[in-house]
């Protein structure tokens, strides 16, 4: 069979269209959006945790806003590293999660998990949680990276994916506003990141090009991380 580096663009352009009819199926709002997989959080009847939520999609968001009292804001405010993975894992993206060993950042000793996915060798999802423990979840980085050309369609199937992360449960989160803000500025490749607040989160996204083929990125970091404001 032939690698990928000697196949024709024609035959690579098949199956880069192929591939990505496969992601956007996935991430096109038929499945559920990510639900708060912890039952700590005091507002366990609100939209983000319930047990069989309506897909972001479709459902507005909740008309009761969740309390807290001043958080700590150098975590993600009620994310834990249970709501990333699990969320991850149950989606239909095929993607395994594991936890990787501590390492030190500016911000301290940290933790974590990694979960990835690959489709039909073409296109690698990954998602990182950055966490000083389960429960205090400082950022989640997810990334797409596309083996071939930048096409419209690639465009929108990284946001799709990267509009899907951006749902994750956590207080004070507007999932329906993060994921079309993300979705709308994925693809941007403007030299200023754009960047956006949420909540208790803020989101930075956007698309660089590595020896001709894409990298979409999302970062959902706290607020009290260095340098977010």
């Amino acid at each position: 069979m032939d690698s990928w580096n000697t196949l024709s663009f024609a035959k690579k352009s098949l199956i880069v269209v192929g591939t990505l009819a496969l992601l956007l199926f996935a991430t096109s709002g038929r499945g559920n959006s990510p639900v708060a997989t912890h039952t700590s959080a005091p507002e366990s009847t609100s939209v983000a945790s319930a047990a069989t939520p309506a897909p972001v999609r479709t459902s507005a968001p909740t008309a009761t806003p969740r309390l807290t009292p001043t958080p700590d804001q150098r975590w993600i405010p009620g994310l834990t590293n249970l709501d990333v993975t699990g969320n991850l894992e149950a989606s239909p993206r095929n993607m395994t999660c594991q936890r990787v060993a501590e390492f030190d950042t500016p911000t301290g000793r940290r933790t974590g998990w990694t979960c990835k996915s690959t489709i039909s060798g073409i296109i690698a999802l990954r998602v990182d949680s950055v966490s000083a423990s389960e429960v205090q979840v400082e950022r989640v980085l997810a990334a797409v990276t596309i083996a071939g050309p930048s096409t419209t369609q690639v465009d929108a199937a990284a946001a799709s994916f990267l509009g899907f992360v951006a749902t994750l449960p956590y207080q004070g989160a507007d999932p329906v506003a993060a994921r079309q803000w993300v979705e709308a500025n994925a693809a941007s490749t403007t030299t200023q990141i754009p960047r956006a607040t949420f909540g208790g989160a803020a989101f930075s996204t956007g698309k660089t090009l590595i020896g001709g083929s894409p990298f979409y990125s999302l970062e959902m970091r706290a607020l009290g991380f260095p340098g977010t404001r």
